[in-house]
């Protein structure tokens, strides 16, 4: 029997779940339909609110509908776990998410810091191929807990069974750094932005070429602010993670591990805040898109009125 607390937990978890996916939907849109929108920068907030679209869709079985879904007493119960409920999904979504901010700071990092060396920027040619990396070592990252989710009829959870000859401590805190990893690199790649645009300010006379800067400055600051909340709300998970299997008392699939990942859901949902607030040129297309798609429901409407009338 769910507590009052899963409940809930539960519920925001589908308030915050159509939230995440109606924004980032809306911002999807909002970059595919404006050609010149498609710069190599937006492209990569154009994966990045796939990802996080995917984030959604898959926290909907383990943290949405998980009190709803029935199991067999055989062993596609483990099948289920692996492909729908177990929430590994939901981890190469975020791992993929985690890499597309990496590479937000790469782009960053070599548009300003090395603009005249074009063999280091990112093309539209050269964001294929790395969208594609990102998702195939995102999938290959979370591939050893997929391959190891098993459901548990105990706790009736999908849990991880590592055989004996595994090293489960070994993986997680190999994760769990990893995890941490990608948000030094971006703390480091803005850093040397931000210096580097201080540097430039300084030595600029001309009012257009300060513009800029200081465009690219509220633009780096935005990227820092948003990496400071990915810090806050992706480290619980990571940490959690990692003690669940060197600390007892931390049990994977508590409450306290759920509340972990309803924090990587909010991360998701504010991605397109912090784009439309210090991004004008997003969201003036974000504030043409939304009325576009209420506009979606007229002509149904026109059609049962024309038919009641007759």
């Amino acid at each position: 029997m769910a507590s009052s607390l899963d409940i809930a937990l539960t519920v925001f978890f589908a308030i915050f779940v159509i939230l995440d996916i109606a924004f980032n939907v809306i911002l999807f849109l909002a970059i595919y339909k404006k050609r010149s929108l498609h710069t190599p920068m937006n492209l990569l907030i154009l994966h990045l609110s796939v990802t996080d679209i995917l984030t959604g869709v898959f926290i909907i079985p383990r943290h949405v509908l998980n009190h709803a879904i029935t199991y067999p007493n055989t062993t596609s119960s483990d099948y289920i776990c692996k492909l729908v409920t177990g929430g590994n999904f939901i981890w190469t979504s975020a791992t993929a998410a985690s890499g597309f901010l990496t590479i937000i700071a790469l782009e960053r990092f070599f548009a300003v810091v090395h603009p005249h060396k074009a063999g280091l920027r990112v093309t539209k040619s050269r964001l294929v191929w790395l969208a594609w990396a990102c998702w195939i070592s995102s999938f290959a990252f979370n591939l050893p807990s997929l391959l190891v989710l098993r459901f548990d009829h105990d706790l009736h959870f999908c849990m991880e069974n590592w055989p004996e000859w595994a090293s489960p401590k070994a993986y997680v805190a190999f994760a769990f750094f990893a995890g941490n990893s990608s948000v030094i690199a971006m703390y480091v790649l803005y850093s040397i932005i931000l210096y580097s645009l201080w540097k430039k300010h300084k030595a600029v006379n001309e009012v257009s070429r300060a513009a800029r800067i200081n465009a690219r400055k509220r633009v780096t600051r935005m990227l820092i602010l948003m990496t400071v909340v990915h810090m806050i709300c992706r480290t619980p998970n990571y940490t959690f993670y990692t003690l669940s299997y060197f600390d007892p008392d931390a049990q994977y699939g508590s409450t306290v591990y759920s509340f972990t990942v309803f924090l990587i859901l909010i991360n998701s949902a504010s991605h397109p805040f912090f784009f439309c607030w210090y991004m004008s040129n997003l969201r003036r297309e974000v504030l043409k898109v939304i009325p576009a798609l209420r506009s979606l429901r007229c002509p149904s409407r026109l059609r049962v009125f024309s038919l009641a009338s007759t």
